[in-house]
């Protein structure tokens, strides 16, 4: 009997820490769930933030992107210069249509219009290649025939049609096969009216080729636009003035400071500030020239003594230190008894610019 008793003892106990175990892990279990729940909600808040931000961005999109369909159709303007003849240009360059309903591609000379000749059409082929690709990047659209933009050698690439030979068919006349002119002006022209289909434009012939262009940037930037943070600088703004020369000019002086290297050199060879710019020989020739000149100058006026002879042969060592580094050498010294002048901006010492007399 009191074996029975010791027993169930035992299996009570056992039962105990089973339970407290467990009611451990349930407050632990409890803990995890508290903290998942505050991860959710503060996850779920999150969310709600990041969807009014992308809700903001892509109300954004669409005044964006007219904005720079504008700056694009200002930078590349089409105008009509013939209304008989439906002649358009881009950036005064003009592009006709084609005389005939079985001509592919546009004419290359016109009698009545003396300014249409193989360079203008392959002028105003290669800036409507740039429109149309620039266009597709700010619709985000991928051209089914990609344009390779050269200027007036612009080019595009047909990777879809079952075809033996090069791919890249040229958009320019000079040079190339007829046929191959032709299928280049046919993929640009089909290239703008998919873009036209995208936007459930139909074009009414698809071989005119800035007419349909026209007509895609009029519809696409209809609409109100948005204030870039980074506009474009205003036509002339980067033109030099006198102004701007001089400041860069004056900006431009510390050039002619003293550089790391001849301060260095300065510091190892005190005599080096006797260096001149423009009075130091660059070649053989100019040296032994400079040096009869020097000697005999010398041997005219006095004796140099030994410290000036062993200065000239510092500077000389300089010299050649500082051709054979790649640089020119500083700026020569004021003559003893002048007045050392000072720039104000870059406080460094204004040096006169010694002439230069033709050796013969």
């Amino acid at each position: 009997m009191l074996m029975r008793l010791l027993s169930v003892r035992e299996q009570i106990q056992v039962r105990r820490d089973e339970l407290r175990r467990r009611k451990e892990l349930l407050e632990l279990a409890k803990e995890h769930l508290h903290e998942e729940v505050d991860s959710e909600y503060e996850m779920a808040e999150t969310i709600v933030q990041d969807r009014a931000l992308y809700s903001t961005l892509r109300s954004r999109f669409g005044p964006t992107r007219t904005t720079l369909l504008t700056i694009l159709s200002s930078i590349y303007p089409i105008e009509l210069l013939s209304p008989p003849d439906l002649l358009y240009t881009i950036l005064d360059v003009p592009l006709p249509i084609p005389l005939s309903s079985s001509d592919p591609a546009p004419p290359l000379t016109l009698p009545s219009h003396k300014d249409v000749n193989e360079d203008a059409i392959a002028t105003s082929l290669g800036y409507a290649a740039q429109v149309v690709q620039l266009l597709a990047a700010y619709l985000g659209k991928a051209l089914v025939y990609p344009v390779t933009c050269i200027g007036s050698r612009s080019l595009i690439r047909d990777n879809i049609s079952a075809m033996v030979g090069p791919r890249m068919f040229p958009l320019y006349s000079k040079g190339v096969d007829t046929y191959r002119f032709e299928y280049g002006v046919f993929l640009l022209n089909k290239d703008i009216e998919l873009l036209m289909a995208d936007r459930d434009l139909r074009a009414l012939d698809m071989r005119h080729t800035l007419p349909n262009l026209k007509n895609l940037l009029l519809t696409l930037t209809d609409g109100e636009g948005a204030r870039l943070r980074h506009s474009p600088p205003a036509s002339g703004s980067t033109t030099p003035t006198a102004a701007a020369t001089e400041a860069a000019t004056k900006k431009g002086r510390p050039f002619l400071a003293f550089s790391p290297l001849t301060d260095f050199l300065r510091g190892r060879y005190p005599s080096s500030s006797r260096i001149s710019v423009k009075g130091s020989p660059d070649t053989s020739e100019d040296a032994e020239a400079s040096e009869e000149r020097h000697s005999t100058s010398s041997g005219q006026t006095s004796e140099p003594s030994s410290e000036q002879q062993s200065a000239g042969l510092d500077d000389r060592k300089i010299s050649d230190l500082l051709t054979a580094e790649g640089r020119k050498p500083d700026p020569a010294p004021i003559a003893n008894g002048a007045e050392e002048k000072v720039d104000e901006e870059t406080h460094s010492p204004v040096h006169a610019t010694p002439s230069l007399t033709p050796v013969r």
